[in-house]
């Protein structure tokens, strides 16, 4: 459930841990976050920051600014550990399917490397027939016993790479929304117009795009949520 978290709550959190830690908290990803910070007047650690406190050299935080007008809140659904660790072993399992896919050829004229030999050993006619079926000796390849493997082996490699352009296609998406949001950002930011309302709607198109976003697996409250049956008297 989305709720106000205030500047000075999220400036705090920034400074006690790393933005990639608070960004899993929130749904969002590092550069979403730091986005948002930006457009609050947040200032984040800089770079070799939690370096310096992990030796034990003590380093101060930069303040938060006062001056100029800053967005007080954003609307954020905050999530508990078990949500983020279960986020995160998702997006495990997502990079390894990934590496999975990007590791298997595609091209149509690839065989397997036993149907080749079969092929081989078939054209020079060392072969053997039993009860009509034509096969290669078993040390190589038997018909009968490994089509149904190809078969499922090949059923499972046109699933993964379908799932494949899927996640590519809503990744594209996802990439344009979040460039239609920076623009309108910049235009009412140029023109002054940067209200609170319009400071909601770009916060809440970004987690849109987020949510879209293969890459980050978050979920939505409303879109994510169960279809309602409909009522007895609908027709």
């Amino acid at each position: 459930m989305n709720q106000k978290v205030s500047r000075e709550t999220l400036y705090d959190e920034v400074w006690v841990d790393p933005v990639t830690e608070v960004a899993k908290r929130y749904g969002l990803s590092d550069v979403g976050l730091a986005k948002l910070c930006r457009t609050m007047g947040i200032p984040l650690p800089a770079r070799g920051y939690w370096a310096k406190l992990r030796t034990g050299a003590k380093s101060g935080r930069t303040p938060l600014p006062t001056d100029g007008r800053y967005r007080q809140a954003a609307s954020l659904t905050r999530f508990g550990p078990d949500a983020v660790k279960e986020s995160e072993e998702a997006k495990r399992r997502v990079r390894e399917t990934r590496q999975q896919v990007m590791g298997v050829s595609i091209s149509p004229i690839d065989r397997h490397p036993l149907v080749v030999e079969a092929a081989k050993r078939l054209a020079k006619g060392d072969v053997k027939s039993e009860k009509g079926l034509v096969s290669a000796p078993a040390e190589v390849l038997h018909v009968e016993e490994h089509y149904t493997r190809i078969m499922e082996q090949r059923k499972r490699e046109r699933g993964l790479f379908e799932d494949l352009e899927a996640k590519a296609k809503k990744w594209k998406r996802a990439q344009h929304l979040r460039a239609y949001v920076d623009a309108v950002e910049q235009a009412v930011a140029l023109k002054g117009e940067l209200t609170d309302e319009l400071l909601d709607w770009i916060s809440w198109a970004r987690a849109k795009a987020d949510w879209l976003d293969p890459m980050i697996c978050v979920s939505d409250p409303i879109l994510d949520a169960p279809e309602p049956e409909k009522p007895y008297y609908w027709w």
